[in-house]
């Protein structure tokens, strides 16, 4: 779904270039034909090898029994992407932009950052 791809590539901006993350579909080629359209493609695995991270898919139930789909962390067992967290955590999250939000099954929240390479401020002296 189009909508769903482009909440995943708001959230993982955050830490990381589009141009550097990796989106890698399964292509459900029922038909034999090897052109898969993007109708018959599902997300199987998103990497981002800069930060040598790696997410996949996965459906299941929430609290409520509803069905959803969450982004798990292939690095960080139990944790995914937490899908509300700006709504959640957001003035906790203001000074830390470049951060994701990870999240438990228990509610429990992690939040990764990305190590930068520290630059000192050049400071002009009398």
């Amino acid at each position: 779904d189009k909508t769903s791809s482009l909440q995943v590539a708001r959230i993982l901006t955050r830490i990381e270039n589009l141009s550097h993350i990796l989106a890698w579909a399964r292509c459900d080629n029922v038909t034999g034909n090897v052109d898969c359209k993007a109708d018959n493609q599902e997300l199987a695995l998103i990497e981002l090898p800069r930060k040598n991270l790696s997410f996949a898919p996965r459906v299941e139930q929430d609290s409520s029994g509803k069905t959803v789909v969450r982004i798990y962390s292939l690095d960080f067992e139990g944790l995914f992407i937490a899908p509300d967290a700006e709504k959640d955590l957001g003035d906790l999250l203001k000074g830390i932009p470049h951060s994701l939000v990870l999240q438990s099954r228990d509610l429990e929240f992690s939040i990764l950052v990305p190590s930068v390479r520290f630059r000192r401020p050049n400071i002009a002296s009398c």
